[in-house]
């Protein structure tokens, strides 16, 4: 069972993961948080971090998440599928915002109101089909988690988010970039953010006998 830190309560998590240049190839290693259970679909979890290790030389690849949830009506890039946010607004657990759409075309959340205990949620006050996106704050714009395909004119998006993470090493998707696919392999890692310290290493590695990659926490003396 993963320790769960109360919602509400701010932190940030660092994750250093580190290679130390036993690799025979370039491998690409892939950082993207679960969709949720009770929210809205279609959703599809958006890529988070992606870096490629090179071959026989040590490598690292950092990650950087705090809880400070955003909504974000996004541009999405027809032809990569890659989320740029447009517009975006903070909310907490238990509040509620809406998207409307001013008479100059300019697309602007409200102010968060209470809303569902445990929960964030998002209307779409615009007369048309929106996607929107759930992500958390970050410089100098907010980070994609979860993307919310055609939310219907007057339709809710209520999601308990809890941000669970996992590690998989593939080179299917780019950072940024809508998961409409799922992933091809299995996870090498999952862990829930805020049972990590506020600073984790892991060692990245490959099993010379069987191929298979791992990732471990760094054993520190």
């Amino acid at each position: 069972m993963f320790q769960i830190t109360p919602p509400n309560v701010k932190y940030h998590r660092a994750i250093s993961i580190v290679e130390q240049g036993d690799l025979p190839n370039d491998t690409t290693l892939m950082l993207s948080f679960h969709t949720v259970d009770n929210a809205f679909k279609p959703q599809y979890s958006v890529c988070w971090v992606v870096g490629t290790f090179p071959a026989n030389r040590p490598g690292q690849m950092p990650a950087f998440y705090n809880n400070q949830l955003v909504f974000v009506y996004p541009n999405v890039d027809p032809e990569t599928n890659i989320v740029y946010p447009q517009t975006w607004r903070e909310v907490d657990i238990g509040q509620k915002t809406s998207l409307e759409k001013k008479e100059d075309g300019v697309h602007v959340f409200t102010t968060p109101v209470a809303g569902q205990q445990g929960a964030v949620v998002v209307e779409n006050k615009t007369e048309e089909d929106r996607d929107l996106v759930l992500g958390f704050a970050s410089d100098p714009t907010p980070t994609p988690i979860l993307y919310f395909d055609a939310v219907s004119p007057d339709a809710d998006v209520l999601t308990q988010f809890t941000p669970i993470v996992s590690a998989y090493v593939t080179s299917q998707y780019q950072q940024g970039q809508i998961m409409k696919n799922g992933v091809e392999v299995k996870p090498i890692w999952t862990a829930e953010m805020s049972s990590l310290k506020e600073t984790t290493v892991l060692i990245f590695s490959r099993d010379k006998t069987t191929g298979e990659f791992h990732l471990e926490p760094a054993v520190m003396i």
